[in-house]
């Protein structure tokens, strides 16, 4: 669990894995990026000590988003990492349901739960007796993040280190940038379909900030041209006009939220047509799950 200045979820953050359900062996592993003594999170996280599987680090200089990340892929000691943000909650079903999704396959594997950024959705949760697993491929890819945030990502560790952990130089998006690297090294991702079991709280995170988005959309060309580059050159021709279009939205998205306007459409209708064909060649053809893994998951 990265953390930095968030003393108010956190607690929320770090109860929520505390309360896990099954007999999953876990640790927690909490690391702070403010190198500060004696603040708000250190006497919070004081209050945990009798935790035994819980331990808390913090770092002595700031070393931003990638470095912590990475600092943990170093502290853990678990074959498996779940990633989970100080301002992000699991279900108390969580791990229970990942264990089962991890024992289906001997793969190398990138997995991830379905999450809500709706509390009452999250909160309601009912006990899940069965999970689909989609498997995402490049095409995915194509036009945007297919995976979001990634709350309660889950990756052996092993796995991380050897692909060299979260960039910087992607920064702000090295969660996209780290997603790609993987599929482009053979790492399987797979989605779990199911009712909610994380609770992402964009509300609170610096992910909405102007300067953020501004650099999502940089950093954005330089993910999407850099995984083009793994596609045949005629592939890449076939997707030239679509890559257009798509850039076209993520940079009307973005400028939208950061002017404080209402969004608005900013496509011809030539644009239109063809962003409705690329569309549906993708969803129907190319990213249509064939054959769903279904996993059962013991009360």
């Amino acid at each position: 669990m990265p953390t930095c200045f968030r003393a108010s979820t956190l607690k929320d953050a770090v109860d929520c894995i505390i309360n896990q359900r099954g007999d999953s062996d876990y640790e927690i592993v909490v690391c702070d990026d403010n190198p500060v003594r004696h603040d708000e999170t250190e006497t919070l996280m004081d209050a945990y000590r009798s935790i035994p599987n819980l331990r808390y680090y913090k770092n002595s200089r700031n070393l931003g988003m990638a470095g912590n990340w990475n600092r943990l892929c170093q502290l853990a000691k678990g074959e498996w990492m779940v990633m989970l943000h100080d301002d992000d909650m699991l279900s108390p079903a969580f791990l229970k349901i990942m264990s089962e999704v991890i024992r289906s396959s001997d793969r190398q594997r990138l997995i991830f739960p379905t999450f809500t950024m709706d509390y009452d959705t999250f909160a309601k949760t009912d006990e899940i007796t069965e999970v689909t697993l989609e498997k995402v491929r490049k095409w995915h890819f194509v036009s945007r993040n297919y995976i979001g945030a990634p709350v309660g990502m889950c990756v052996k560790r092993e796995t991380a280190i050897h692909l060299g952990g979260f960039d910087a130089t992607y920064y702000p998006p090295i969660d996209q940038a780290f997603y790609i690297k993987c599929l482009l090294s053979g790492v399987e991702i797979i989605r779990i379909l199911s009712e909610p079991i994380a609770y992402y709280r964009i509300l609170v995170n610096v992910s909405l900030s102007d300067e953020t988005i501004n650099g999502c959309t940089f950093q954005h060309v330089n993910i999407r041209n850099e995984f083009y580059r793994h596609f045949p050159a005629i592939t890449r021709l076939i997707l030239k006009p679509y890559r257009k279009i798509c850039y076209k939205l993520y940079a009307e998205m973005n400028n939208s939220h950061v002017e404080r306007r209402t969004r608005r459409w900013p496509l011809s209708k030539f644009e239109t047509f063809l962003h409705l064909i690329y569309g549906n060649i993708f969803s129907r053809i190319l990213m249509r799950n064939k054959h769903p893994e279904k996993i059962h998951i013991p009360r």
